[in-house]
């Protein structure tokens, strides 16, 4: 991983997996205006190149006959593709990237999708051979917006382009919290706009840092509505290490505790950070 770019991972893998909602939004805006990393790069420029040779094959189509023709055309088509892709990708930031993604992927039924692909795959693929799926493939990815039409067919409401969050970064767990404080800091230090919005959080932590609120207090403050309070606690409470681990288990094994998923997260990490066994999940689910 390129070190300029390892921050980034790092926030985007965190925004992935969490579900606070105000939390995972100051987490995109710190890190979504910032340039592609290579991979994502490299992603973009393959899809164009595919978007590029269904297009040949739709003007081959319409023009000729000739199957050696067609070949030309759908080999000229992903080299404009691909010529294209790679112009795309040095202006292209996180935000334009999962913005084109976000138009190409379905938020409906999952399965009735599947489905439906399936059957119209088998079906075409019958009728007009395997050039069938390169056409697919690549129209999909050239003119993705249709995914808009294609899903109001599998469901009747349709989620913001990116708050379903399950398509994207679902390769990378969820990183430990002190990576994920130590990658702040350094967006801070690289990113105009994640000083804007960390910078002060940053610096409330140190703060209560200072001042050693009871572990007591800090588990209690895990159910704040205010998301800095939560933020603050997490990050607290890791920082606090094996003493706060007794404290975490107990509050773990009472019934009446609401935010027991969250609990089992960071003594997940506690765990991890002093090479201590992983304690059983109690249903344990992303926090």
């Amino acid at each position: 991983m390129n070190a300029s770019n390892s921050w980034q991972q790092i926030i985007w893998r965190e925004w992935r997996h969490s579900v606070d909602p105000i939390y995972t939004d100051r987490l995109f805006r710190a890190v979504s205006d910032q340039p592609l990393g290579l991979g994502a790069q490299i992603s973009v420029v393959i899809l164009n190149a595919v978007g590029g040779a269904a297009i040949g094959v739709l003007v081959g189509l319409l023009f000729t006959s000739s199957w050696g023709t067609l070949k030309h055309m759908v080999w000229l088509g992903g080299l404009l593709g691909l010529i294209y892709g790679w112009i795309l990708t040095k202006n292209y930031t996180w935000r334009d990237w999962l913005e084109r993604l976000s138009s190409n992927t379905p938020t409906g039924s999952f399965s009735r999708l599947v489905f439906g692909i399936l059957a119209l795959g088998l079906i075409g693929g019958m009728m007009f051979g395997p050039i069938f799926w390169l056409a697919g493939v690549g129209l999909f990815w050239a003119f993705g917006d249709v995914i808009t039409w294609i899903n109001r067919g599998l469901t009747t409401s349709r989620q913001d382009r990116l708050d379903d969050r399950r398509w994207w970064f679902w390769w990378g767990k969820r990183p430990h919290l002190l990576e994920v404080e130590q990658a702040l800091q350094q967006a801070c230090l690289t990113s105009p706009e994640a000083q804007k919005l960390w910078q002060a959080p940053l610096h409330r932590l140190a703060e209560e840092q200072q001042r050693h609120p009871a572990i007591e207090t800090l588990i209690e403050q895990l159910l704040s509505p205010d998301w800095l309070e939560r933020f603050v606690a997490r990050q607290l409470l890791i920082q606090r290490g094996e003493e706060a681990i007794f404290a975490l288990q107990a509050a773990v094994h009472n019934n009446n505790t609401p935010h027991k998923v969250t609990l089992l997260w960071v003594l997940d990490n506690l765990h991890s950070r002093n090479g201590l066994p992983t304690p059983s999940p109690i249903g344990r689910e992303r926090t």
